[in-house]
């Protein structure tokens, strides 16, 4: 969907840069043939030269009363006779961009994305994602997708979004993989899917990710998405409350002072919510006073020496 071709409207954003015109969604076909489509299945076109597209009544920059829906992107290439001194031709990551390196494509993607050492555009960003993206990058594949959901650079677009999530989350991008268990547990632009959002949350889970971890416990233990496991639940709390995450640190104390899951433990539910209460949970306080009041001072003592323990072997781990 590409041609090569040095435009009025272009050169006087990009001056003395040759540029690329980037034709989306789908032009106007006396301007533009299909010419096949990108792994992706989003349509090509080749397109006549900018004078040629003016003669189809095109006016640049208000293209929706003859193309609807039409954009017109500018891309600045590199050139031999490119002496302009514009920063723009001088991006370290366009040519190797240009020649198809991936890489390239998506550092020069997020440049655009975040306007650094370029004008900021979501146009540009998109464009340069979906190169890389079809070349199998997930990070690519993961912005593109947060893209389309936010339709930024491109017209929003549900569909577009899950698939590349999930094209990103299938080569265990931990990013793509808890985006999509998002958009299944809360039913967002689709039907909610508890299993489907479990499955990713899982795979997110098994590398580690505690908030991914949290996920699952919370599955488990309120059966949804998977049979309710309290066993599961315990495991899953304690991982994550382990890496410091406060929920899990209050949810693992109420399944030890329940007995969900295992024996009823007093002294180690207590010394997970005190530990909750040190990191932050402002409102495990009550839960904190109402199970004080079922202890003897002798488990209040020994809870809090084995909050104190952890928290303090836990710190001297984070300075190594």
């Amino acid at each position: 969907n590409t041609v090569a071709n040095t435009a009025k409207y272009c050169g006087a954003k990009y001056p003395g840069s040759s540029v690329k015109i980037v034709v989306t969604p789908e032009p106007h076909q006396e301007c533009c043939k299909p010419t096949g489509e990108t792994p992706s299945g989003q349509p090509t076109y080749s397109c006549k030269p900018i004078d040629a597209l003016e003669a189809c009544k095109m006016t640049i920059g208000n293209t929706r009363s003859a193309l609807p829906g039409l954009n017109i992107i500018c891309i600045p290439e590199l050139a031999e006779n490119n002496r302009s001194g514009s920063p723009i031709a001088h991006i370290p990551e366009q040519e190797a961009a240009e020649r198809g390196d991936p890489v390239a494509q998506h550092n020069l993607g997020v440049k655009y994305l975040n306007g650094r050492d370029v004008p900021k555009s979501y146009a540009m960003a998109a464009y340069w994602f979906m190169q890389a993206a079809e070349q199998g990058i997930s990070f690519s594949q993961f912005n593109l997708g947060d893209m389309y959901a936010k339709g930024k650079g491109v017209k929003r677009d549900p569909k577009q979004a899950i698939l590349w999530f999930r094209k990103s989350a299938e080569q265990d991008y931990i990013g793509a993989q808890m985006r999509l268990a998002k958009i299944y547990r809360e039913g967002t632009d689709v039907r909610r899917n508890p299993g489907e959002a479990f499955k990713w949350d899982k795979r997110a889970a098994a590398q580690g990710n505690k908030t991914a971890l949290f996920n699952v416990a919370l599955a488990y233990e309120n059966g949804d998405g998977v049979p309710r496991d309290y066993g599961q639940a315990r495991i899953n709390y304690e991982k994550a409350a382990k890496q410091s995450y406060t929920p899990a640190m209050t949810n693992l104390g109420f399944m030890h002072a329940a007995g969900r899951g295992g024996q009823q433990n007093s002294v180690e539910a207590m010394k997970w919510y005190r530990l909750a209460a040190a990191l932050g949970d402002r409102g495990v306080g009550k839960t904190i006073n109402s199970l004080s009041q079922l202890m003897t001072k002798e488990q209040l003592e020994t809870a809090e020496k084995l909050a104190e323990h952890w928290y303090t072997a836990h710190l001297v781990k984070m300075k190594e």
